[in-house]
């Protein structure tokens, strides 16, 4: 009786096998060494999602507590304190710029965003940028709504 297949037919051999892992550990290394945290764009994404994430809090604060809220962005060092005190620094060479809007007749400096308890805010854009990389965090002053896109 002999054997549907013919011995060898079937699978691969270990140098093959063998081939494909050398090929595949050199890959990875190749990936591995950029890391996360040296892409620019990974880390402007990673700034401006957390910056949108403080915004966010900082509206529901308000709305919870039916006061007033604000969120203080910084000059020197770079970055964002939030009503609780808790300060985000903008890391490696990320830069802030941020146009404010006046709203409920109170004038607003660059230099805050505020919340109101009907979840509306003071409004803006936030840029964050870095070499020619650009992110926006975009608040809207209606429905105090944060979002993050790239500038048109």
């Amino acid at each position: 009786m002999t054997s549907p297949t013919k011995p060898g037919a079937i699978g691969f051999t270990l140098i093959e096998t063998l081939v494909v892992l050398a090929i595949l550990g050199l890959i990875l290394a190749l990936f591995a060494s950029r890391g996360a945290d040296h892409n620019k764009t990974l880390g402007l994404r990673r700034t401006a999602d957390a910056l949108a994430e403080s915004l966010r809090l900082a509206r529901t604060d308000a709305i919870l507590s039916a006061r007033p809220t604000i969120l203080v962005l910084n000059s020197d060092p770079p970055g964002w304190s939030m009503p609780t005190g808790e300060t985000t620094p903008l890391q490696g060479d990320i830069s802030m710029t941020a146009s404010t809007s006046a709203a409920f007749g109170v004038t607003q400096a660059t230099d805050h965003i505020s919340f109101e308890p009907d979840g509306s805010s003071s409004g803006g854009d936030i840029d964050l940028s870095t070499g020619n990389q650009i992110l926006r965090v975009d608040i809207d002053w209606l429905s105090g709504r944060v979002s993050v896109a790239v500038p048109p």
